[in-house]
């Protein structure tokens, strides 16, 4: 097993031949693939539910409340990136682990998770002082209970995953997580809850989470711990949990900035502009990178394979993401007033610019699974840390002039972010960087032609309803026509292996 030390490559061993029989690399893809059908299904329907939530939420609470909650649960999901310290990770990535290395893992993250809550509990005050929001305290003391609700199941979802068990990680996440959060926070803001509803709903969520995942996993932890174990898993998670601590931050201190500079009220007009944008990309960039990462951790020794397989998950991605940021750019305001109300219509310049990070971000964020991976957390860590830099120097600069201006700032910093990974990639690796950013050609015109003949067919009209409801449809209609003539290859090559699947539950279920 790998973990961060420094380990040198070869361009012999990038050009090595592939290490598995073709029979078990046929069956890793399938299995796979399955995963990802299931765990993007899962996101889709989770998305459905949260963006339903945040709509019901967008009518029900002011924007200074929503820029409130912002600041709680962004602090709480600080925590949450800390709470495990990355010790389900670690156990992902092993070859072999042992049962005390999952009991170890148990006992250390719930560890971890219960010394965040404490450490946010002496914090809360102080932000809340800092951010002159009195309200602010309690809600980062309740929002950090999450850590120990999500501490308590990860060894189970590590276990999962090793499995490919996606399915069952998916139906987890839908009525564990999805449908309490979505219930409660609506119940709570009916009854007057405020600025708690979505903290309330995000306890829930955990909660139910956190149940599902140790129904479907039936684990149970031994009365063991080893320090050794928990040292040698902490050398690869501490540097998993400093990158995603990072990533975390670049993310997010936007939110820090724009609320510290221009108020609750317009960082809760913002919080919109990033969250419609943000739920879409980061579910399907959060799908393929979750099945993604224990199939790279199963092939690490194959770099050649390794590398076909990246660029292969940024062209999945961005033939998704792309269509989708280009098209809610051109239907942003009718969006907007339908859906969550012409009280928000202000956020629509931000909104239109994020898509636009939107689109750069679905691929950055796929370069980390490959350094996690290959045991090298460290780089990514490396990287983010000079982006972040940069970050809250262009955020400094530009959020004081609006929240569209702070808009501009993330596409900036998204840029600046996903160069520096692709180049140490290639350091690591031996990426074709070349190679990969081809891939991203296609979708990236198709996305433009896209978006401007949708632009083109709705400049007659001038209803809103209407304009959304033609939008659609119309953009999709030419977005898949535009795919089978420029990319037929890759079109046929998806509609295969759902076939391929299909045949195979067919004959799974007829042989039982």
């Amino acid at each position: 097993m790998r973990y961060g030390a420094g380990t040198e490559l070869s361009k012999e061993t990038t050009e090595q031949t592939t290490t598995q029989s073709p029979s078990s690399l046929a069956s890793l893809k399938a299995r796979a693939f399955s995963g990802v059908l299931w765990t993007f299904g899962s996101q889709l329907i989770v998305f459905g539910a949260q963006f339903g939530t945040l709509a019901v939420l967008a009518r029900l609470l002011s924007e200074s409340e929503m820029g409130v909650v912002t600041l709680a649960m962004t602090v709480s999901n600080v925590a949450l990136v800390m709470g495990g310290m990355g010790l389900s990770r670690a156990l992902v990535q092993q070859k072999a682990p042992s049962e005390v290395d999952f009991a170890t893992g148990f006992w250390g993250s719930t560890g971890f998770g219960a010394l965040g809550w404490v450490a946010l509990v002496l914090l809360a005050p102080v932000l809340a002082a800092f951010y002159q929001e009195d309200q602010l305290s309690a809600l980062v003391m309740a929002s950090g209970a999450g850590m120990v609700l999500m501490a308590l199941p990860q060894v189970h979802m590590a276990r999962l995953e090793r499995g490919l068990k996606f399915k069952e990680l998916g139906v987890a996440y839908v009525l564990g997580y999805a449908l309490p959060y979505g219930v409660v926070a609506i119940s709570a803001a009916l009854m007057g809850a405020g600025a708690w509803s979505p903290v309330l709903g995000s306890l829930a969520g955990f909660a139910g989470q956190a149940a599902a995942l140790m129904r479907f996993e039936r684990w149970r932890p031994a009365w063991a711990f080893d320090t050794g174990s928990l040292v040698k898993m902490l050398g690869f998670g501490a540097g998993i949990t400093g990158a995603s601590l990072v990533a975390f931050g670049l993310d997010n201190i936007d939110y820090f900035i724009v609320g510290k500079v221009r108020g609750s009220a317009e960082l809760g007009l913002y919080t919109i502009a990033f969250q419609i944008t943000a739920m879409p990309r980061s579910k399907i960039s959060s799908a393929v990178t979750k099945v993604a990462f224990p199939a790279f951790s199963q092939i690490q020794d194959d770099l050649g394979l390794l590398n076909r397989s990246y660029i292969k998950l940024n062209r999945s991605v961005a033939f998704i993401t792309f269509p989708m940021m280009a098209g809610l750019f051109v239907v942003a305001g009718p969006f907007v007033e339908l859906v969550l109300g012409a009280k928000w219509l202000a956020a629509v310049p931000a909104l239109e610019v994020m898509c636009v990070a939107g689109a750069l971000m679905s691929v950055r964020a796929t370069a980390s699974t490959v350094f996690n991976s290959l045991g090298r957390a460290d780089l990514g860590l490396y990287a983010n840390l000079g982006v972040l830099a940069v970050a809250v120097v262009v955020l400094l600069w530009l959020a004081p002039m609006g929240i569209e201006m702070a808009a501009v700032a993330v596409v900036i910093i998204a840029a600046v972010n996903f160069f520096p990974m692709q180049w140490m990639l290639r350091s690591l690796t031996g990426l074709d960087v070349g190679k990969l950013l081809w891939a991203l050609v296609a979708p990236t015109i198709m996305s433009v032609l896209m978006a401007a003949a949708v632009y083109g067919a709705l400049l007659p009209i001038e209803s809103s309803p209407a304009r959304l409801l033609l939008g659609i449809p119309i953009g999709v209609v030419v977005y898949a026509a535009l795919a089978w003539v420029f990319a037929r290859d890759f079109v046929t090559e998806i509609l295969g292996m759902i076939r391929r699947r299909r045949r195979g539950g067919q004959k799974s279920d007829a042989s039982s």
